[in-house]
């Protein structure tokens, strides 16, 4: 509770920390809640972004064991988990994986690098983008408060879903969560058409100390986006048929189309 309300007063000192942001706008930090929501299962987690004049880097899912949901969102144990009967009671749960590194999305807008590490199954791959992501951003005329800071709003098509976002020109950075970025603002929330993914900011720190040296990902199988991608879908499908096979009692002998597999990327665009 303590950590909650620290959360609360920090996105509340904004307008103190947006004094210096128009002439010192060198090293931030912001804390997003980052929401995955499957087959109706909310799985929220914190993210941070920290960022200094050229680098940034957007990590989540850190920890030492995954984390479980209940269908209400709610964590609960791996014996809750086990001790179910998942398959006569009907109860789903959704998990994501994690380990002391996390989910890391390295961005340089200098020499146009993204390079991220995303764990599959406590598989940790690296990938590098084969080219500078230039999102398509149509601005809107809507605005919305967070916090103390006035936004506008902005739509973008990328990789199987359309995404609003929420950006504050109050903060003249183009910076955003994972790996958006982009806007005449820093990004305070995003949120796709079918609410499924969703970041939203919690506090925002500029300037901070409280950041080290940005640098890429290194420790995972590094692989071409495609392959990951391939990867990705291989695994998320046998975890379905699996989950299936134990609802209705049956051998698993199912089969999906990707168009079925649920995920953040649903596809190359």
């Amino acid at each position: 509770m303590k950590k909650i309300i620290c959360l609360l007063i920090a996105i509340g000192i904004g307008t103190y920390a947006l004094s210096y942001v128009k002439s010192t706008p060198k090293k931030g930090r912001v804390t997003y809640i980052y929401t995955t929501t499957f087959k109706g299962i909310p799985m929220p987690r914190e993210a941070v972004l920290t960022f200094d004049q050229d680098e940034s880097l957007f990590v989540h899912s850190q920890g030492k064991a995954p984390k479980i949901f209940d269908r209400s969102g709610n964590e609960v144990s791996y014996e809750t988990m086990t001790t179910t009967n998942v398959a006569n009671k009907g109860v789903m749960f959704g998990l994501y994986f994690q380990d002391p590194i996390g989910n890391v999305y390295y961005k340089n807008s200098e020499t146009q690098e993204m390079i991220f590490r995303e764990i599959v199954i406590n598989k940790p791959f690296l990938v590098k983008e084969p080219k500078w992501i230039e999102f398509d951003w149509k601005l809107g005329t809507e605005r919305k408060q967070i916090g103390n800071f006035s936004c506008l709003s902005a739509t973008t098509y990328f990789r199987g879903r359309t995404y609003k976002a929420w950006y504050t020109p109050e903060i003249p950075l183009s910076l955003g969560p994972w790996k958006f970025h982009g806007l005449p603002g820093l990004i305070l929330e995003v949120e796709d058409d079918k609410q499924e993914v969703s970041f939203k900011a919690q506090t925002v720190e500029i300037p901070t100390d409280q950041i080290g040296g940005i640098t890429p990902p290194e420790k995972g199988e590094k692989v071409s986006l495609e392959s990951f991608m391939e990867a990705d879908y291989r695994i998320l499908s046998e975890m379905q048929k699996a989950e299936q096979a134990m609802r209705e009692g049956k051998g698993g002998n199912f089969t999906y189309s990707k168009d079925e597999i649920v995920k953040v990327e649903m596809k190359l665009d």
